[in-house]
């Protein structure tokens, strides 16, 4: 009988983001490397956020359980040279990280969704959860919403997962991501801004999330308009990387994740990648799967 010997851990970053941002990068890389964390580089990337266009792991640890969206959001249609296509940009001769490279097979769908706009519950049930924003209705305008669920399920939830959530987004922030919004702290808690921040927008997101019986926490607020968000955070095995920007909340953010997570948290300055609309969650692409012995 085969036992599972152990979890590779992969992680990568656009090998854009040391040259666009040297000083934000050596706190990040720096922090990743006092935990142990082992990183590679992603070349053929347009743009620093590289989750949105990168395969989604929907349940995770097997390769077939990867799918790639199609990546063409509305706020980039002025600016195409943001705009990454994975099969034509990326060389996908991955750089090892730990021993090994993330699976090149992968399922496709025409559906028009950006990665950092996919929350994926974590914790070891098999059944996983799924968060959606609402934007994922204006980018792809040729589907009904009720049609667009439909074929969202029919591509998530054959992989294991037993909910798909729609929240609404936020109109002030232009990507409509939800990971700017919600993290899941685990498989039946999820994060969100704090309320003075968003005002009646959190009780629309609580009725929401509490209808499908999650339960729902406040986390530090930095802006209200979404541009910089102590939820944008990078969790891997090791620990919490939080963003902080060198403002007056910073240090409220870390002593609440601090309280919030059993592993380490990391504060990574990164006011520039922040100024440019980008987290660590957006910049980050992860993936893991299991090894197995006899």
């Amino acid at each position: 009988m085969k036992k599972m010997a152990s979890i590779i851990q992969l992680l990568y970053f656009s090998d854009l983001l040391p040259h666009k941002y040297p000083e934000d990068s050596a706190n990040l890389f720096a922090a990743l490397e006092k935990h142990h964390v082992a990183y590679g580089f992603i070349k053929g990337a347009k743009d620093i956020r590289i989750r949105d266009f990168m395969p989604i792991q929907i349940r995770g640890r097997l390769s077939r359980d990867n799918v790639l969206f199609r990546y063409e959001p509305s706020y980039l249609k002025n600016h195409r040279d943001l705009q990454t296509d994975f099969l034509q940009d990326i060389d996908t001769n991955w750089q090892l990280v730990n021993g090994w490279r993330p699976p090149r097979d992968f399922d496709k769908s025409e559906i028009n969704l950006d990665g950092s706009n996919i929350l994926i519950s974590r914790g070891t049930r098999d059944e996983k959860v799924v968060i959606i924003s609402d934007r994922i209705f204006s980018e792809n305008p040729q589907y009904g919403k009720a049609e667009l669920v439909r074929e969202l399920a029919s591509v998530i939830d054959h992989r294991g997962c037993e909910m798909i959530i729609i929240i609404p987004s936020l109109e002030s922030d232009i990507t409509g991501h939800a990971d700017n919004m919600v993290r899941f702290l685990d498989g039946q808690t999820v994060l969100c801004n704090e309320a003075f921040s968003l005002g009646s927008f959190n009780q629309q997101l609580q009725t929401i999330l509490q209808y499908h019986g999650l339960d729902m926490l406040e986390f530090p607020s930095a802006s209200p308009d979404g541009q910089r968000s102590y939820l944008n955070y990078l969790e891997t095995d090791e620990a919490v990387f939080l963003p902080v920007f060198g403002i007056e909340a910073d240090a409220r953010a870390v002593a609440a994740a601090e309280k919030l997570f059993s592993k380490p948290v990391e504060p990574v300055m990164i006011p520039n990648i922040a100024a440019d609309g980008s987290g660590l969650h957006s910049i980050s692409w992860d993936m893991s799967y299991c090894i197995w012995n006899d």
